[in-house]
């Protein structure tokens, strides 16, 4: 049952980047390997962490989220979920938690960004 409601609710797109240039690789706990992206702003005191609708991928809200993160001052993370764009696994919910968890991981131990100065947004999904 659990597969056949997941794929109803998940449907991701076909891959909109060819070369994840701008993208970096991030392991869930699951065993999926995800692209995420990080768009760093001098001086931002607010990281906002970005999970992408039912129908996106990262090559779809690149561009749109570097002039948000200039306009705002902020830094902007955000994440392919299992199954979506280039990344591996299949999208069900517990690898969107999976996912998300990995993400806030790299902020926090990577980027030493304080809980406190991370906004968790999406959409969608």
């Amino acid at each position: 049952m659990g597969d056949l409601i997941s794929s109803l609710l998940f449907q991701p797109p076909p891959p909109t980047y060819l070369h994840p240039s701008r993208h970096f690789w991030l392991n869930n706990s699951a065993g999926c390997r995800i692209p995420a992206f990080f768009i760093e702003r001098p001086n931002a005191q607010v990281t906002i962490l970005f999970s992408h609708g039912n129908a996106e991928d990262l090559g779809m809200i690149y561009d749109w989220f570097n002039d948000l993160a200039r306009v705002l001052r902020v830094n902007i993370m955000a994440y392919d979920y299992s199954g979506y764009g280039k990344s591996n696994g299949s999208p069900c919910e517990d690898n969107c938690y999976a996912d998300i968890e990995a993400a806030y991981r790299y902020l926090r131990e990577v980027r030493h960004i304080q809980p406190e100065q991370i906004v968790l947004y999406g959409r969608s999904l």
